[in-house]
């Protein structure tokens, strides 16, 4: 026998009492019975003994036993596993693993030993069936999707009766998204086609993979800013030999160092003022740009009253206008005869109430007119201020020059 086997199961109640499950080792164990009398909690005390986070253990099992412990086998080794079992809610951490030789399970749960938390059992299991190396901190500390782990076990002990009849499931929990990529992603290890040699080296490949990835990037940006220096400093010893900064330009070849040497040069000679106006013609200046600045100002204040006026009326102007078109229902209604538009009755108050709105729709016609012929005006003076705005800035620019 090479391989680890479940031996026995026991379920331990109050006051002494235990029923223990035995199987048969290495070989396929089949379970039958009829619809309720608990097979599934076979399935779910194992699972629960290997460390599951969630205890599915049914409720009636719940209420009887305290305690879970599953035996396992594997030639002379065996190994106990045992775990408390909560009355309601998810699993407890409080776990009872013990590896050795001729091990049995004991009578009641306070013979169960080795206490330890769920993290260190999962651990220690893991270790005892040789699915990875736990003193090795780079796999301890490694939490990545898809290794191998103790909670990858359970698709390979058994299948429930909805997977056995499934024409789609091939394995317990395949049919879980959250669960499908790690059975995937694992099934070559327990199939034999690759050891633990060979995951570690996949992933140091895969971390080797990442870094080469990042300096290449680091690389290629490092390349782009080298360029764009050398583009900009040419530019700029190009306008320093324009002005007479300096003789000649550097050579096409020239590295980053040698542009930034000749920059730093040219920023370093100074330049001499070649301004030969005189203090009284400054002064006149100075006084023209402090009056183009104030100018400035007022009319971007006239600009934008301008523009809030502008708004204002396009917004009375729609209003007015949708009254207009409401009040226009006297026309379509022909109250003008006094009579009502619908019965063919003589209406005194209707034909009063007509004449009100006619007198309203008059009053808002007019009120139209007048913003129709107020618009174009306050375009204008938009237009004409935007124009003296655009002289002075021109003015001041050369003044300033």
């Amino acid at each position: 026998m090479n391989r680890w086997n479940v031996r026995e199961i026991a379920f331990y109640g109050a006051g002494g009492r235990r029923r223990t499950l035995e199987f048969d080792i290495d070989k396929v164990n089949v379970i039958t019975g009829a619809s309720g009398t608990g097979k599934s909690a076979i399935i779910d005390a194992i699972d629960y003994c290997l460390g599951s986070k969630d205890c599915k253990l049914p409720f009636f099992v719940r209420n009887h036993a305290e305690t879970v412990a599953v035996h396992w086998t594997q030639g002379d080794s065996d190994l106990v596993v045992g775990r408390k079992i909560p009355k309601a809610g998810s699993g407890t951490s409080q776990m009872y693993v013990r590896t050795g030789r001729n091990l049995k399970l004991p009578d009641t749960s306070e013979g169960l030993e080795g206490p330890t938390n769920r993290d260190t059992a999962r651990a220690l299991i893991e270790k005892m069936f040789g699915i990875q190396d736990t003193d090795d901190p780079a796999v301890a500390a490694k939490t990545e999707k898809g290794r191998a782990t103790i909670r990858d076990i359970p698709p390979y002990l058994f299948l429930s009766g909805d997977v056995i009849i499934s024409r789609e499931t091939l394995l317990h929990d395949l049919n879980r998204p959250e669960k499908a990529w790690d059975i995937k992603a694992t099934i070559p290890y327990f199939l034999g086609a690759v050891d633990q040699a060979s995951v570690l080296a996949a992933r140091t490949l895969r971390q080797l993979e990442v870094a080469l990835a990042r300096i290449e990037r680091e690389a290629r940006a490092k390349e782009r800013s080298q360029s764009l220096l050398t583009q900009r400093s040419m530019a700029l010893l190009t306008q320093a030999q324009g002005v007479g900064l300096i003789a000649e330009l550097p050579s096409p070849d020239a590295s980053d160092e040698i542009l930034l040497d000749q920059l730093a040069g040219v920023a370093g000679s100074g330049v001499a003022s070649t301004d030969t106006r005189d203090p009284e013609a400054r002064a006149v200046l100075e006084e023209e740009r402090r009056g183009l600045v104030s100018e400035l100002q007022t009319l971007r204040g006239k600009r934008q009253m301008l523009r809030q006026t502008i708004r204002e009326a396009t917004g009375y102007e729609t209003a007015v206008s949708g009254q207009s078109h409401k009040l226009r229902l006297v026309d379509h209604l022909k109250l003008d005869d006094g009579r009502c538009p619908v019965c063919d009755a003589q209406n005194s108050a209707g034909q009063a109430m007509g004449e009100q709105i006619r007198n309203s729709l008059s009053i808002i016609a007019s009120e139209v007119l007048a913003v129709d012929g107020m618009r174009p005006r306050l375009d204008d003076h938009s237009g004409h201020i935007e124009n003296l705005i655009g002289f002075k800035y021109s003015r001041l620019r050369e003044v300033e020059a």
